[in-house]
């Protein structure tokens, strides 16, 4: 049977587009040239254009499956693995969303530790975080979605902004190209993938979008234009930096920022900073409400009542995890993971959907 959602509680179908583009630029952004560089230098554009169009077969491969199931990600995974194993693979991605809103929360207090204020006491920085989260997130699913068009339609001036370091470009940086082994390029789009991963949460969200079967295209149009800022910004940082700048910045697009000089601002990095606290938004609580909706559906509890359990562990976590070396460690597996997710179990599942749910739910007598 399939999840019911009420008319009220969903969202157009057009609004897909924010929740995937939102989700998809956050963090990541601000250093994903280095995955770049230190394998395929400036062939990157080539390495993320592959990577925006595995996204895209991602997204056809996950309607495809959503179709299949009746909408419903519960439904989908008890009848491909059983009702025990399936639920469990669901409570270890729901496990997976939390340990994301961790790093993601955590990497962002680490940026303004060093960029504004590196006396900054974590606990209480970290508590008004939270609350904001649990704020968003207590609202529902149509607070969440106000919250990621925000975060798309507010920070859109920086492709302005990067435009200044412009003025410092050389262009021979960009050359040679076509020099790297495809291994080399598989490894970057595998380090890559990860930071597109906003296509993982429609699985979540499906049976809350108003005829959910149209928002396809507005999920693609989402990771074209996810696709072009990446470009775009890799372009712009490899014609400022030269490869050996990049992997000595640790966020390169932060340190663009600050050739940025303008009479009535002298540090316009802070400005960006603070501002992409509302980039950071859609990531985090789409994970956090994805986490403890899938808990909610898998248990008798509220949904309610695991946002705020995994919300006071999160904040725990950020108080307890303090050093560089323990934080990156954590970074590279959940890459990893999500780099398995991406090329491995969505492709899986879908061959799995294909055989054994060859109809429709509604098609079966």
């Amino acid at each position: 049977m399939a999840y019911q959602v009420k008319k009220q509680h969903q969202v157009s179908a057009f609004f897909v587009f924010f929740l995937l583009h939102g989700v998809q630029i956050g963090i990541s952004i601000l250093n994903f040239q280095h995955s770049l560089v230190k394998h395929v230098q400036y062939d990157a554009w080539l390495t993320i254009a592959i990577s925006g169009l595995l996204v895209h077969i991602i997204i056809a491969m996950i309607y495809f499956m959503m179709k299949r199931s009746n909408g419903d990600i519960v439904n989908l995974h008890d009848r491909v693995f059983g009702k025990w194993f399936g639920r469990f693979l669901l409570f270890c991605i729901s496990i997976y969303f939390f340990v994301g809103v961790f790093l993601s929360l955590r990497v962002y207090i680490q940026i303004i530790q060093t960029w504004i204020f590196p006396d900054l006491r974590i606990w209480a920085f970290a508590i008004a975080l939270i609350v904001l989260v649990w704020y968003i997130v207590s609202g529902g699913f149509r607070v969440v979605t106000g919250i990621t068009v925000f975060s798309v339609v507010i920070p859109s001036f920086f492709l302005l902004i990067l435009l200044f370091p412009l003025q410092y470009a050389q262009v021979q940086n960009l050359t040679p190209i076509f020099n790297h082994s495809a291994s080399n390029v598989f490894q970057a789009v595998w380090e890559l993938m990860p930071a597109f991963f906003g296509y993982f949460f429609i699985m979540f969200y499906y049976p809350f979008i108003d005829q959910a079967e149209k928002s396809q295209k507005w999920a693609h149009i989402g990771n074209v234009v996810s696709t072009l800022l990446y470009a775009f910004t890799a372009l712009v940082s490899f014609l400022f930096f030269s490869p050996k700048q990049i992997l000595d910045h640790l966020w390169p697009s932060i340190s663009m920022l600050q050739v940025v000089a303008m009479p009535f601002v002298e540090r316009f990095e802070f400005i960006s900073l603070s501002v992409w606290l509302i980039a950071l938004l859609p990531y985090v609580c789409l994970a956090c409400w994805s986490g403890s909706l899938m808990l909610k559906r898998l248990t008798p509890f509220r949904q309610k009542t695991f946002v705020i359990l995994s919300l006071a562990c999160v904040y725990a976590a950020l108080l307890w995890v303090q050093k560089q070396e323990t934080l990156e460690s954590i970074r590279q597996v959940y890459s990893q993971v999500g780099s398995c997710i991406a090329v491995g179990y969505l492709p899986f599942l879908t061959l799995l959907t294909a055989i054994r749910l060859r109809r429709r739910p509604s098609d079966e007598s």
